[in-house]
Protein backbone atom coordinates (compact mmCIF):
# COMPACT_ATOMS: atom_id res chain seq x y z
CA UNK A 1 0.00 0.00 0.00
CA UNK A 2 2.81 2.38 0.95
CA UNK A 3 4.66 1.58 -2.30
CA UNK A 4 1.48 2.30 -4.29
CA UNK A 5 1.12 5.67 -2.52
CA UNK A 6 4.66 6.72 -3.47
CA UNK A 7 4.13 5.65 -7.10
CA UNK A 8 0.95 7.78 -7.24
CA UNK A 9 2.70 10.83 -5.74
CA UNK A 10 5.60 10.44 -8.20
CA UNK A 11 3.18 10.30 -11.14
CA UNK A 12 1.41 13.47 -10.01
CA UNK A 13 4.71 15.35 -9.65
CA UNK A 14 5.96 14.30 -13.06
CA UNK A 15 2.72 15.04 -14.93
CA UNK A 16 3.24 17.94 -17.37
CA UNK A 17 1.58 21.19 -16.30
CA UNK A 18 -1.36 22.31 -18.39
CA UNK A 19 -0.46 24.88 -21.01
CA UNK A 20 -1.57 28.43 -20.25
CA UNK A 21 -4.60 29.69 -22.13
CA UNK A 22 -3.81 32.98 -23.86
CA UNK A 23 -5.68 35.47 -26.02
CA UNK A 24 -3.88 33.89 -28.98
CA UNK A 25 -5.67 30.64 -28.08
CA UNK A 26 -8.94 32.55 -27.93
CA UNK A 27 -8.36 33.73 -31.50
CA UNK A 28 -7.49 30.19 -32.59
CA UNK A 29 -10.80 28.90 -31.23
CA UNK A 30 -12.62 30.89 -33.89
CA UNK A 31 -11.32 28.56 -36.61
CA UNK A 32 -11.55 25.32 -34.63
CA UNK A 33 -14.13 22.59 -35.21
CA UNK A 34 -16.58 22.29 -32.26
CA UNK A 35 -15.74 18.59 -31.83
CA UNK A 36 -12.11 19.50 -31.03
CA UNK A 37 -12.88 22.12 -28.39
CA UNK A 38 -13.17 19.84 -25.36
CA UNK A 39 -9.77 18.22 -25.93
CA UNK A 40 -8.12 21.61 -26.61
CA UNK A 41 -9.52 23.17 -23.42
CA UNK A 42 -8.67 20.11 -21.29
CA UNK A 43 -5.02 20.38 -22.33
CA UNK A 44 -5.04 23.96 -21.06
CA UNK A 45 -6.36 23.09 -17.63
CA UNK A 46 -10.07 23.75 -18.14
CA UNK A 47 -12.83 21.40 -17.14
CA UNK A 48 -15.95 21.08 -19.19
CA UNK A 49 -18.65 23.00 -17.33
CA UNK A 50 -21.81 22.55 -19.33
CA UNK A 51 -23.36 22.15 -22.75
CA UNK A 52 -26.03 24.65 -23.59
CA UNK A 53 -28.09 24.75 -26.79
CA UNK A 54 -26.56 23.84 -30.17
CA UNK A 55 -22.81 24.51 -30.11
CA UNK A 56 -23.08 26.75 -27.02
CA UNK A 57 -20.91 25.60 -24.13
CA UNK A 58 -18.90 26.86 -21.16
CA UNK A 59 -15.64 25.88 -19.42
CA UNK A 60 -13.97 26.71 -16.12
CA UNK A 61 -10.34 26.64 -15.10
CA UNK A 62 -9.63 23.84 -12.62
CA UNK A 63 -8.62 25.33 -9.26
CA UNK A 64 -7.79 23.16 -6.22
CA UNK A 65 -8.35 25.74 -3.49
CA UNK A 66 -11.11 27.97 -4.85
CA UNK A 67 -13.77 29.10 -2.42
CA UNK A 68 -17.23 27.82 -3.24
CA UNK A 69 -18.81 31.28 -3.79
CA UNK A 70 -15.84 32.88 -5.55
CA UNK A 71 -15.45 33.32 -9.28
CA UNK A 72 -13.20 30.83 -11.10
CA UNK A 73 -9.72 32.15 -11.94
CA UNK A 74 -10.63 31.73 -15.61
CA UNK A 75 -13.78 30.86 -17.53
CA UNK A 76 -14.74 30.54 -21.15
CA UNK A 77 -18.20 30.75 -22.70
CA UNK A 78 -19.12 30.08 -26.33
CA UNK A 79 -22.51 30.92 -27.81
CA UNK A 80 -24.07 31.66 -31.19
CA UNK A 81 -26.47 34.51 -31.93
CA UNK A 82 -27.59 36.42 -35.03
CA UNK A 83 -25.12 34.80 -37.49
CA UNK A 84 -22.22 35.40 -35.09
CA UNK A 85 -20.26 33.23 -32.67
CA UNK A 86 -19.11 34.74 -29.37
CA UNK A 87 -16.09 33.51 -27.39
CA UNK A 88 -15.86 35.16 -23.95
CA UNK A 89 -12.82 34.68 -21.71
CA UNK A 90 -12.99 35.87 -18.11
CA UNK A 91 -9.86 36.04 -15.97
CA UNK A 92 -8.68 37.50 -12.66
CA UNK A 93 -5.09 37.88 -13.91
CA UNK A 94 -3.98 41.45 -14.58
CA UNK A 95 -0.86 40.08 -16.29
CA UNK A 96 -2.99 38.09 -18.72
CA UNK A 97 -5.09 41.20 -19.34
CA UNK A 98 -2.07 43.31 -20.29
CA UNK A 99 -0.54 40.45 -22.26
CA UNK A 100 -3.85 40.09 -24.13
CA UNK A 101 -3.64 43.70 -25.26
CA UNK A 102 -0.20 43.03 -26.75
CA UNK A 103 -1.41 39.78 -28.37
CA UNK A 104 -4.16 41.67 -30.17
CA UNK A 105 -1.82 44.38 -31.42
CA UNK A 106 0.68 41.79 -32.68
CA UNK A 107 -2.18 39.95 -34.42
CA UNK A 108 -2.94 43.07 -36.46
CA UNK A 109 -6.08 44.28 -34.69
CA UNK A 110 -6.86 47.99 -34.90
CA UNK A 111 -8.19 50.04 -31.98
CA UNK A 112 -8.66 53.60 -30.79
CA UNK A 113 -5.11 54.90 -30.22
CA UNK A 114 -6.34 57.03 -27.31
CA UNK A 115 -7.35 53.97 -25.28
CA UNK A 116 -5.27 53.10 -22.21
CA UNK A 117 -5.51 49.57 -20.73
CA UNK A 118 -4.93 50.89 -17.20
CA UNK A 119 -7.43 53.73 -17.48
CA UNK A 120 -10.21 52.62 -19.85
CA UNK A 121 -12.57 49.91 -18.68
CA UNK A 122 -13.69 49.07 -22.23
CA UNK A 123 -11.76 49.00 -25.51
CA UNK A 124 -12.65 47.59 -28.93
CA UNK A 125 -10.21 45.78 -31.21
CA UNK A 126 -11.16 45.01 -34.81
CA UNK A 127 -9.82 42.88 -37.62
CA UNK A 128 -11.76 41.72 -40.69
CA UNK A 129 -14.95 39.96 -39.48
CA UNK A 130 -13.76 39.88 -35.84
CA UNK A 131 -14.35 42.32 -32.99
CA UNK A 132 -12.77 41.87 -29.57
CA UNK A 133 -14.29 43.81 -26.67
CA UNK A 134 -11.72 44.03 -23.85
CA UNK A 135 -13.08 45.21 -20.51
CA UNK A 136 -12.64 45.09 -16.77
CA UNK A 137 -14.84 45.68 -13.74
CA UNK A 138 -14.37 45.55 -9.98
CA UNK A 139 -16.23 42.72 -8.21
CA UNK A 140 -15.91 42.45 -4.42
CA UNK A 141 -12.84 44.73 -4.46
CA UNK A 142 -11.12 42.53 -7.08
CA UNK A 143 -10.71 43.18 -10.79
CA UNK A 144 -12.32 40.84 -13.31
CA UNK A 145 -11.05 41.08 -16.89
CA UNK A 146 -13.02 39.98 -19.94
CA UNK A 147 -12.05 39.33 -23.57
CA UNK A 148 -15.18 38.90 -25.70
CA UNK A 149 -14.54 37.89 -29.30
CA UNK A 150 -17.34 38.21 -31.84
CA UNK A 151 -16.83 36.24 -35.05
CA UNK A 152 -19.29 37.23 -37.78
CA UNK A 153 -20.39 34.77 -40.42
CA UNK A 154 -19.20 35.97 -43.82
CA UNK A 155 -22.17 36.29 -46.21
CA UNK A 156 -22.07 34.27 -49.41
CA UNK A 157 -23.75 36.94 -51.52
CA UNK A 158 -24.92 40.54 -51.33
CA UNK A 159 -28.02 41.00 -53.49
CA UNK A 160 -30.00 43.89 -51.99
CA UNK A 161 -29.15 47.14 -50.23
CA UNK A 162 -30.66 45.76 -47.02
CA UNK A 163 -27.92 43.07 -47.03
CA UNK A 164 -25.40 45.84 -46.32
CA UNK A 165 -26.82 46.31 -42.81
CA UNK A 166 -24.90 43.29 -41.53
CA UNK A 167 -21.61 45.15 -42.05
CA UNK A 168 -21.61 46.92 -38.69
CA UNK A 169 -17.92 47.87 -38.56
CA UNK A 170 -15.53 49.52 -41.00
CA UNK A 171 -13.08 46.63 -40.67
CA UNK A 172 -15.77 44.07 -41.56
CA UNK A 173 -16.83 46.16 -44.56
CA UNK A 174 -13.23 46.35 -45.84
CA UNK A 175 -12.61 42.63 -45.30
CA UNK A 176 -15.55 41.72 -47.56
CA UNK A 177 -15.44 44.35 -50.32
CA UNK A 178 -11.70 45.09 -50.33
CA UNK A 179 -9.73 48.15 -49.23
CA UNK A 180 -9.82 49.68 -52.73
CA UNK A 181 -13.63 49.76 -52.66
CA UNK A 182 -14.11 51.34 -49.21
CA UNK A 183 -13.11 54.96 -48.49
CA UNK A 184 -12.62 56.57 -45.06
CA UNK A 185 -14.31 59.93 -45.27
CA UNK A 186 -16.24 62.71 -43.51
CA UNK A 187 -19.94 63.15 -44.27
CA UNK A 188 -21.20 66.76 -44.27
CA UNK A 189 -24.72 67.01 -42.81
CA UNK A 190 -24.29 70.79 -42.76
CA UNK A 191 -21.46 73.32 -42.90
CA UNK A 192 -20.84 72.82 -39.18
CA UNK A 193 -21.94 69.19 -38.64
CA UNK A 194 -19.87 66.34 -40.01
CA UNK A 195 -19.23 62.73 -39.03
CA UNK A 196 -16.74 60.03 -39.91
CA UNK A 197 -18.11 57.58 -42.43
CA UNK A 198 -17.12 54.77 -44.79
CA UNK A 199 -18.19 55.09 -48.42
CA UNK A 200 -18.61 51.91 -50.43
CA UNK A 201 -17.88 52.15 -54.17
CA UNK A 202 -17.41 55.92 -54.07
CA UNK A 203 -18.05 57.71 -57.36
CA UNK A 204 -19.99 54.82 -58.90
CA UNK A 205 -23.66 53.99 -59.35
CA UNK A 206 -23.36 51.57 -56.41
CA UNK A 207 -22.09 54.02 -53.78
CA UNK A 208 -23.39 53.95 -50.21
CA UNK A 209 -22.25 55.77 -47.06
CA UNK A 210 -22.02 54.00 -43.68
CA UNK A 211 -22.42 56.35 -40.69
CA UNK A 212 -20.91 55.08 -37.41
CA UNK A 213 -22.14 55.71 -33.87
CA UNK A 214 -18.67 54.95 -32.49
CA UNK A 215 -16.57 57.54 -34.27
CA UNK A 216 -13.32 56.46 -32.61
CA UNK A 217 -13.53 52.82 -33.71
CA UNK A 218 -15.78 53.21 -36.81
CA UNK A 219 -18.08 50.72 -35.15
CA UNK A 220 -21.78 50.36 -34.29
CA UNK A 221 -23.61 51.19 -37.49
CA UNK A 222 -26.11 54.04 -37.15
CA UNK A 223 -27.49 53.94 -40.70
CA UNK A 224 -26.61 53.66 -44.39
CA UNK A 225 -27.27 56.39 -46.96
CA UNK A 226 -27.85 55.29 -50.56
CA UNK A 227 -27.71 58.16 -53.06
CA UNK A 228 -26.08 59.26 -56.30
CA UNK A 229 -24.57 62.32 -54.55
CA UNK A 230 -22.31 62.01 -51.50
CA UNK A 231 -21.60 65.29 -49.64
CA UNK A 232 -18.27 64.10 -48.24
CA UNK A 233 -14.83 65.65 -47.97
CA UNK A 234 -13.23 63.42 -50.62
CA UNK A 235 -16.10 63.39 -53.10
CA UNK A 236 -16.39 67.20 -52.74
CA UNK A 237 -20.15 66.79 -53.25
CA UNK A 238 -19.61 65.75 -56.86
CA UNK A 239 -20.59 62.09 -56.54
CA UNK A 240 -22.23 60.88 -59.73
CA UNK A 241 -25.08 63.44 -60.11
CA UNK A 242 -25.76 62.54 -63.76
CA UNK A 243 -26.15 58.82 -63.00
CA UNK A 244 -28.64 56.80 -61.00
CA UNK A 245 -27.86 54.71 -57.95
CA UNK A 246 -28.50 51.09 -58.92
CA UNK A 247 -28.83 49.41 -55.51
CA UNK A 248 -32.03 47.35 -55.43
CA UNK A 249 -34.23 47.13 -52.33
CA UNK A 250 -36.31 44.17 -51.23
CA UNK A 251 -39.37 46.36 -50.79
CA UNK A 252 -39.21 47.51 -54.42
CA UNK A 253 -37.93 51.04 -53.81
CA UNK A 254 -35.10 52.45 -55.89
CA UNK A 255 -33.29 55.74 -56.27
CA UNK A 256 -35.13 58.25 -58.50
CA UNK A 257 -38.53 56.55 -58.06
CA UNK A 258 -41.46 58.98 -58.63
CA UNK A 259 -43.80 59.55 -55.71
CA UNK A 260 -46.66 58.06 -57.75
CA UNK A 261 -44.83 54.70 -57.84
CA UNK A 262 -44.14 54.94 -54.11
CA UNK A 263 -47.88 55.26 -53.52
CA UNK A 264 -48.48 52.08 -55.52
CA UNK A 265 -45.89 50.19 -53.46
CA UNK A 266 -47.24 51.48 -50.14
CA UNK A 267 -50.86 50.77 -51.19
CA UNK A 268 -52.09 53.81 -49.28
CA UNK A 269 -51.38 57.50 -48.80
CA UNK A 270 -48.46 58.78 -46.72
CA UNK A 271 -47.18 62.22 -45.73
CA UNK A 272 -44.20 64.34 -46.70
CA UNK A 273 -42.84 67.20 -44.59
CA UNK A 274 -43.44 70.60 -46.18
CA UNK A 275 -41.43 73.81 -46.17
CA UNK A 276 -42.70 74.80 -42.71
CA UNK A 277 -40.85 71.83 -41.21
CA UNK A 278 -37.11 71.53 -40.59
CA UNK A 279 -37.35 68.12 -42.34
CA UNK A 280 -38.72 69.52 -45.60
CA UNK A 281 -39.17 66.91 -48.37
CA UNK A 282 -38.56 63.97 -46.03
CA UNK A 283 -41.23 61.26 -45.88
CA UNK A 284 -42.87 61.18 -42.45
CA UNK A 285 -41.43 58.16 -40.55
CA UNK A 286 -44.52 56.00 -40.23
CA UNK A 287 -45.42 52.37 -40.81
CA UNK A 288 -49.04 52.54 -41.92
CA UNK A 289 -48.80 50.81 -45.30
CA UNK A 290 -46.68 48.19 -47.07
CA UNK A 291 -43.54 50.32 -46.70
CA UNK A 292 -41.90 50.85 -43.32
CA UNK A 293 -40.69 54.45 -43.42
CA UNK A 294 -39.28 54.06 -39.89
CA UNK A 295 -36.72 51.48 -41.00
CA UNK A 296 -36.28 52.93 -44.50
CA UNK A 297 -36.24 56.72 -44.41
CA UNK A 298 -36.78 58.61 -47.67
CA UNK A 299 -35.60 62.08 -48.69
CA UNK A 300 -37.34 63.44 -51.79
CA UNK A 301 -36.32 66.02 -54.37
CA UNK A 302 -38.24 68.30 -56.70
CA UNK A 303 -36.52 70.94 -58.81
CA UNK A 304 -39.80 72.52 -59.95
CA UNK A 305 -41.47 72.72 -56.51
CA UNK A 306 -39.72 75.83 -55.20
CA UNK A 307 -42.38 78.31 -54.12
CA UNK A 308 -45.22 75.88 -54.78
CA UNK A 309 -48.13 76.67 -52.44
CA UNK A 310 -48.81 72.96 -51.90
CA UNK A 311 -45.62 72.70 -49.85
CA UNK A 312 -46.34 75.83 -47.83
CA UNK A 313 -47.38 73.75 -44.80
CA UNK A 314 -45.85 71.39 -42.28
CA UNK A 315 -47.01 68.14 -43.92
CA UNK A 316 -48.27 67.35 -47.41
CA UNK A 317 -50.24 64.33 -48.59
CA UNK A 318 -48.30 62.20 -51.08
CA UNK A 319 -51.57 61.63 -52.92
CA UNK A 320 -52.04 65.41 -53.30
CA UNK A 321 -48.49 65.71 -54.67
CA UNK A 322 -49.18 62.98 -57.22
CA UNK A 323 -52.51 64.58 -58.23
CA UNK A 324 -50.68 67.89 -58.82
CA UNK A 325 -48.39 65.98 -61.20
CA UNK A 326 -45.28 67.43 -59.54
CA UNK A 327 -41.91 65.79 -60.45
CA UNK A 328 -41.12 64.58 -56.91
CA UNK A 329 -38.66 61.69 -56.79
CA UNK A 330 -36.53 59.77 -54.29
CA UNK A 331 -33.17 61.46 -53.69
CA UNK A 332 -31.75 59.68 -50.60
CA UNK A 333 -32.70 56.30 -49.12
CA UNK A 334 -31.57 55.78 -45.52
CA UNK A 335 -31.48 52.28 -44.03
CA UNK A 336 -31.57 51.71 -40.27
CA UNK A 337 -30.40 48.47 -38.60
Amino acid sequence: MRRTFFILVTCLITLPAAAQFTVRDLLNLSSMEPRNLDHFMLKRGFSHASYLTGNDRSYMKVARHRKRDSLPPESLEIHEKDSSTYFTLGTSSSDKYLEGWQNLLHAGFSHDKNDDPLRDSLSLFQKENMTMAVSWQTIDSARRYTFSLRLRKVPEKISFAEDLLQFDTHAYLVSYFGRDNVTDDLYYFSDSELQKCSVLYMGTNKQAAFIWADQGNLDHLSYIIVSNVMPTRISDQRGVPDASNEWEFRNGLHWGMPIRDMLRLNKMDFYVYGNKSEYAFMVSPENSGSLDFKKTAIMLKCEDCFGNELFDQRQVSALDIAKANLPVRIFDIILYP
